[in-house]
């Protein structure tokens, strides 16, 4: 599969995107089936000491976890965050606006490919936050996390302990970065010379860090232009 993906990557094959998205969400829904079993099936086998079953769960939930182990490292090199394509690059010269705006109130998932489409809002826990583009989505996105645990991305900042593929995309200090954005609630600066889905995947791994379940977080689009892009 690896050499799959890096081949696919290579000749830009367009279903890349969607292969890349499908393995993510078998790794995520796997974790959450081990999470499951392990903190609601496995203590009521302990609560009707039912031991035989306690040791086929125990030995399921480390398959299933070595299975998400192996989808994640196949994951890595390929969620890598692009910060050479910035949103700018993206934008799309419409004639016809109208054609292409979407409902508005359709709930778009993490897993989805971003490219040419636009922003008007995101929802995170319940929260909705409205948005016009994506680098307001990005920035919105690390205060409204910042904001619910301070200490969390000041360690992320402080430590660069986000990468793109060339340099930190969290620091101190605006050096090395192409297009800095100051941070409200800490002292620092995130990249956000990004591409919509390069946006997608830094949330991810912001989303991972603090814990907050991929499906607590949703996209509202305003335009699809995909359609021009064919």
């Amino acid at each position: 599969m690896k050499e799959l993906l890096e081949f696919l990557s290579e000749v830009k094959n367009k279903k890349y995107d969607e292969l890349i998205a499908s393995i993510e969400l078998q790794k995520d829904t796997l974790e959450e089936i081990s999470k499951e079993l392990g903190n609601v099936y496995v203590p009521q086998l302990l609560t009707s000491q039912n031991y035989e079953k306690i040791n086929e769960a125990v030995e399921k939930i480390k398959f299933i976890n070595n299975k998400a182990k192996e989808l994640e490292e196949l994951l890595i090199k390929n969620l890598e965050v692009n910060e050479e394509i910035t949103e700018d690059n993206e934008e799309i010269l419409v004639k016809d606006y109208d054609k292409y705006r979407v409902d508005e109130n359709e709930k778009h998932t993490l897993y989805e490919i971003f490219r040419h489409k636009r922003p008007c809002a995101f929802v995170i826990e319940n929260k909705r936050i409205e948005a016009n583009n994506w680098k307001e989505v990005l920035i919105d996105t690390c205060n409204y996390l910042s904001e619910k645990n301070k200490k969390i991305l000041e360690e992320i900042v402080i430590n660069e302990k986000i990468k793109g593929r060339k340099r930190s995309l969290f620091s101190v200090t605006k050096k090395q970065m192409f297009s800095p954005e100051k941070l409200k609630y800490i002292n620092g600066y995130v990249e956000t010379n990004l591409s919509a889905d390069g946006i997608k995947n830094l949330i991810k791994k912001l989303l991972k860090i603090y814990e907050v379940p991929l499906n607590k977080y949703y996209i509202h689009f305003r335009a699809d232009y995909s359609e021009m892009k064919e």
